[in-house]
């Protein structure tokens, strides 16, 4: 199995952020909930402004300013809760060795746990700033930091992922 891509990192707090923050507030069903619930408050606000008789429902104002504090901390809670478990099993952030074959591919981190995976299994690829977020069909996350490419490049890698089936997101 000739390797046709290969990335080395070390996986960072900042990287965390990165990807969470889309998992956690630019996904599209997070975002129409987001919407739902602004044009819900919208409504809200206009008739009780407008219709002295109209009598305002306080858990559409609840939900409104509940559901992106509850948004905001999950995500803090996640990245954190990542970065301490990084800490606490490596001592350190640790290295990643993520490899592709035509086949599978191979992550190794920080040279004590070696997964393979299938291209079917991988249902997303999520282009950041920085980073490529693999999000698998069990809702697993794998990351590939763009500048880290060892073997092949990254606009190979899109292509050749593209080429796998896999649905690749620009954010």
């Amino acid at each position: 199995m000739e390797i046709l891509f290969k990335n080395k990192f070390v996986r960072s707090k900042q990287m965390l952020k990165e990807i969470y923050a889309y998992y956690f507030f630019k996904r599209p069903l997070i975002i129409v909930c987001d919407i739902l619930i602004a044009f819900c408050l919208l409504n809200e606000l206009i008739f009780t402004f407008l219709l002295e008789s109209f009598v305002p429902n306080p858990y559409i104002f609840l939900v409104a300013i509940v559901l992106p504090v509850l948004e905001f901390l999950l995500y803090r809670i996640n990245v954190n809760a990542q970065t301490k478990r990084d800490l606490e099993t490596f001592k350190n952030p640790p290295t990643i060795e993520i490899a592709f074959t035509n086949d599978c591919i191979t992550h190794n981190v920080a040279d004590t746990s070696n997964t393979t995976l299938d291209y079917s299994s991988i249902k997303l690829a999520v282009v950041t700033k920085s980073c490529i977020g693999l999000i698998t069909k069990a809702n697993l996350l794998y990351m590939v930091k763009k500048d880290s490419f060892t073997v092949g490049n990254l606009d190979d890698f899109l292509t050749f992922i593209k080429s796998k089936g896999i649905k690749v997101k620009n954010k």
